[in-house]
């Protein structure tokens, strides 16, 4: 569903005569077999450095890119290390305690297990063409206004329980609609439905390790007892 969602997307005007980025669930098979923490990071827009439509379709013989199967082949760098750790975080946290960033030091930080806990998340892009190394969020609403029902077709083909906004909780609730989700909460969570969103940083953000991971995990206990409240 989500290979012909996105096929069809493609095709649209906007996105003609530029690299289309295909995102989604990283690995089915891994997505599958996790039960209760199914993690979609909601993110801006994927960029392929200062290359012109022709460059890339010259170079690598295709106008599309996959950003799951970037992840699945090659495994995490940069950001993704860090999306690692913040879905680590999560992964490991509930009502009773709080995921610790020195046993995901210990026994996840190598490249192998990092690699596993990326296969287990789920990535959306709001942009899916011409992204640029710093966001607009005027262009970002742009492709918003024209993409929203197909991004929201995507949230729900994938249907994660966990969604965490990386500086885009304000266009999650475009694309949702404001009147779906849980009123203001001063912590930085909500309720979707029965999922939990989680309004938080972009991962890219420059704060230092222990801050994010922390930050992360304590808001989405919080939101565990809440959840069990609510």
């Amino acid at each position: 569903q989500l290979e012909e969602l996105q096929n069809s997307w493609r095709k649209e005007e906007l996105h003609k005569n530029e690299v289309f980025n295909f995102d989604g669930i990283v690995d089915s098979e891994q997505w599958e077999e996790v039960e209760n923490k199914k993690i979609l990071f909601l993110l801006k827009e994927a960029h392929h450095k200062n290359i012109t439509f022709k460059e890339y379709s010259d170079k690598y013989k295709t106008t599309d890119y996959c950003l799951t199967s970037d992840l699945r082949k090659n495994g995490p760098w940069k950001m993704w290390l860090k999306v690692a750790e913040w879905a680590y975080a999560i992964r490991e946290t509930n009502t009773d305690k709080l995921a610790n960033f020195s046993e995901y030091c210990d026994g996840y930080a190598g490249w192998e297990k990092q690699n596993e806990i990326i296969r287990q998340i789920s990535v959306v892009n709001l942009k899916k063409s011409a992204g640029t190394p710093s966001s607009d969020n005027d262009n970002l609403a742009t492709y918003l206004n024209k993409d929203k029902t197909k991004l929201f077709d995507q949230i729900s083909i994938i249907d994660p329980q966990i969604i965490v906004c990386g500086s885009t909780f304000k266009f999650f609730k475009e694309i949702v609609g404001a009147d779906s989700i849980s009123e203001r909460n001063d912590n930085w969570f909500y309720f979707w439905k029965d999922k939990i969103v989680i309004d938080f940083y972009h991962p890219a953000n420059q704060f230092p390790k222990l801050m994010n991971f922390y930050s992360l995990a304590e808001i989405y206990q919080r939101a565990l007892i809440a959840k069990n409240k609510y």
